[in-house]
């Protein structure tokens, strides 16, 4: 098909006049960056912004190239002689070279495969030169499957159980390869401490990287399992409104803008704003899910050298508590009254809430000092507060037994209150140098980084003896905690790190760092706790002509533990290791990319349940957990794309308390697969269905007495895209199958999430 080229804006730049034009073929637009050389008369056509993966089997050869240039071409001698795009004598166009900018670690694609990350590195670096397993959750993939939450999100990503804890309104709960990973956005920390921050907004999300593995190198406080970072939306110089409506069971009801564009015309300033409403109810009784979000952001680009965006959040969610903590009888084991329901609420209606408010700013900052030199530095502040009431039944006196009445109907019940307030700073700083040194090409990071969180606190419990019937619950009748003072804790760490990723000749990328912490955790009127380490990684890549890249790491971890026991004592930093051998592959010309893992950890003083306190956690001694991983993200025609991954995690503690178990909640087989079928001609033009299965295996409390069983789900969607609208329906869970995600060696299990259907418009101008 002859693509379209239209006409946009025009500025001067070194003595040109630049003119934009953008690429369309049929309905869909598509752009490339990128300067043609001048043209008679100082004329330089500017072609403004990234192809779609998706159009790079058309665009990124000559003949692509050919096909723009002879719409240029036409749509230039159309508006006059003067705007020919070198068109010569006998009309034979010449050869011209356009280059592109391409995908970069903090811009959106198009489709599921994303082939850039800063996880690993801090530094805009391809995944095939990463020595380490990543993975990148695109915001096509979250749309098309429907995410609600992060922990959606993460559901087809490989080594990762996205809903250990199944459905649980209060936090995205993960494991990545048998350990929870530590949460990052933009690069900087957000969480340091349970329930004090509000879970991000899908929409203003506009991608996930997942590192598996250690990342202390760099980040300082990484899990040894993994690191999540979410990439927020950032202002775009390609003009984008657009408004999404949802509607869903469980009485959701949400709506979407995202605007963004120049608001200069010479395109320096730029501009986002994302807002977000919803009012919903959840599968559990009494239960709602509100939110309510505003996310402007701006650009300033004064030259080619400066990158400043200010980046703002305002979110307030309210609702209430869904988790039950329902007993083993009655959900995974028998009683003799049947099932407990996934609906029952166990909590007051008119006392239970878990509301959240989060005020967020903060900027990134870039300048290229010259050819080698660059400066960075991120800032964020954010003060969030938590107001958490609720109830839930004492299965954890008994756990075998914590019925108080023969009929095993009826139960005492906790009550707890929780009001917190954070105020945590982050600010991270970096200088990279690139050079070449005889046959060696380097990327230099030298980086220090500063966090602090001050935590405020009121806390209370209480035993409501009026037994509660969870059965044929009535409510109405209890014993409310009373909230205390607790003394306030300071969390802070600083961290300097230095990384060096070496290009030998054109086929070996040799990486190494290290990184020196101190942390500390003040606990006002308690005891204080002081802790540094020296954390390290090095990595080696081969580039074969063939697509494959081998590759082999070692990393380390340091996860200072920011909150105490139930005795105010601080907790010993985690420490851990791993060793990872894997291969990718990325076929020459294609737009996919399969990676096989094969990876060793050893964690020190990793977290266990108290066997003589339920409400306690304490330190074993060692674990190790080894596992291989297998993931396929690939477009495989230009209307087929498929994510595939399997996962296999041998998990048990090796020495120490508890030794020689199971690692609780970690199965050992994890498998799923997406497929998206797109129709690109005739009259089903337009229009996308596709579906997935999730296979996640049986899994074990820690003594191993519990075996919770596996399950497979079934999700699918449907599109339909014409003009400037899109309506789709997404359904997961869509057999509304009940299954158990965990349960815990003290007494209580999870529900996972029944089948929840949405239906969504997005109007785009």
């Amino acid at each position: 098909m002859q693509p379209e080229c239209m006409r946009g804006a025009m500025h001067e730049q070194d003595n040109h006049l630049i003119e934009t034009f953008f690429l369309k073929s049929g309905d869909m637009e598509m752009q490339t960056p990128g300067i043609v050389p001048p043209l008679p008369g100082g004329r330089i056509v500017s072609i403004d912004q990234p192809v779609g993966p998706r159009d790079r089997g058309q665009l990124g050869m000559p003949g692509g190239y050919a096909m723009l240039l002879a719409a240029m071409t036409s749509t230039a001698q159309a508006a006059g002689a003067d705007t020919q795009v070198g068109a010569s004598s006998s009309d034979t166009l010449p050869t011209v070279t356009v280059t592109g900018r391409g995908e970069t670690a903090h811009g959106p694609t198009e489709d599921y495969v994303a082939n850039r990350g800063t996880t690993a590195t801090k530094t805009d670096t391809p995944i095939m030169e990463t020595p380490q397993s990543i993975s990148v959750v695109t915001g096509q993939q979250m749309q098309d499957q429907g995410a609600q939450t992060l922990q959606d999100a993460l559901r087809y990503s490989a080594g990762v159980r996205s809903d250990a804890y199944g459905l649980d309104s209060r936090g995205d709960w993960s494991f990545i390869r048998g350990v929870e990973p530590t949460q990052y956005q933009d690069g900087m920390r957000v969480f340091f401490d349970f329930f004090s921050n509000v879970r991000p907004e899908v929409y203003a999300i506009e991608r996930v990287e997942i590192l598996r593995g250690p990342g202390s190198t760099l980040f300082g406080q990484g899990s040894t399992g993994g690191t999540v970072n979410v990439v927020s939306k950032r202002p775009q110089a390609r003009p984008h409104r657009e408004i999404d409506v949802q509607l869903g069971n469980y009485d959701r009801r949400q709506v979407g803008v995202d605007l963004t564009g120049p608001l200069t015309t010479d395109g320096d300033l730029l501009y986002r704003f994302i807002g977000v409403g919803r009012d919903s109810e959840t599968q559990v009784d009494f239960t709602e899910s509100d939110r309510w979000l505003l996310a402007p952001s701006l650009t300033w680009q004064p030259t080619d050298r400066t990158n400043l965006t200010l980046l703002v959040n305002i979110q307030r969610d309210t609702g209430t508590v869904t988790t039950a903590f329902p007993p083993w009888s009655g959900t995974l084991l028998p009683n003799p009254n049947g099932e407990i329901g996934t609906e029952r609420f166990t909590s007051e209606p008119d006392f239970d809430r878990f509301d959240n408010s989060q005020d967020a700013v903060g900027w990134q900052f870039e300048h290229a000092l010259d050819a080698m030199w660059t400066v960075r530095q991120n800032m964020r502040y954010s003060h969030s507060s938590v107001d958490y009431r609720t109830l839930y039944p004492d299965v954890f006196s008994n756990p075998q037994n914590p019925f108080v009445d023969a009929a095993q109907r009826k139960v005492f019940r906790f009550g707890y209150i929780r009001e917190q307030q954070d105020d945590a700073w982050t600010l991270d700083n970096q200088m990279q140098a690139d050079w070449d040194w005889g046959f060696t090409r380097h990327t230099v990071l030298v980086g220090l980084d500063y966090s602090h969180d001050r935590i405020q606190r009121r806390q209370g419990f209480s035993v409501d003896t009026n037994p509660f019937d969870l059965f044929d619950p009535v409510y109405g009748s209890f014993t409310a905690p009373v909230a205390l003072h607790e003394p306030d804790t300071s969390i802070q760490q600083v961290g300097v790190y230095f990384q060096d990723q070496i290009r030998l000749g054109q086929k070996w990328i040799l990486s190494g760092g290290f990184r020196h912490d101190w942390a500390s955790t003040e606990v006002e009127g308690g005891t204080n706790a002081e802790d540094e380490a020296l954390t390290g990684r090095v990595g080696l890549v081969h580039l074969f002509e063939n697509g494959l890249a081998p590759f082999v790491g070692y990393s380390q971890s340091f996860t200072p533990i920011t909150f105490t026991d139930v005795f105010n004592r601080p907790y010993e930093p985690i420490r851990g290791e791993q060793v990872e051998v894997g291969l990718r592959y990325q076929p020459p010309g294609s737009n996919s990319l399969y990676t096989a893992a094969l990876y060793d950890i050893t964690e020190q003083n990793r977290l266990s349940p108290d066997p003589n306190n339920p409400f306690n956690d304490i330190q074993l001694g060692e674990a190790n957990i080894w596992g291989i991983e297998l993931d396929a993200h690939a477009n495989i025609t230009r209307s087929i794309d498929l994510i595939a991954n399997y996962a296999y995690t041998h998990a048990r503690t090796s020495d120490g308390v508890n030794s020689d178990r199971y690692i609780a909640e970690v199965p050992a087989h994890v498998a799923s697969g997406w497929l998206r079928y797109s129709f690109d001609a005739g009259a089903l033009r337009g229009l996308s269905v596709g579906g997935g299965l999730r296979y996640v295996g049986e899994s074990h409390d820690e003594p191993g007495l519990l075996d919770i069983p596996s399950v497979t789900l079934l999700d699918a969607m449907v599109a339909y895209e014409t003009g400037r609208w899109r309506v789709a329906l997404n359904g997961t869970n869509i057999t509304d199958e009940t299954y158990i995600a965990s349960c815990l060696s003290r007494g209580d299990c999870w529900y996972g999430s029944r089948a929840t259907v949405v239906g969504s418009v997005t109007y785009s101008f």
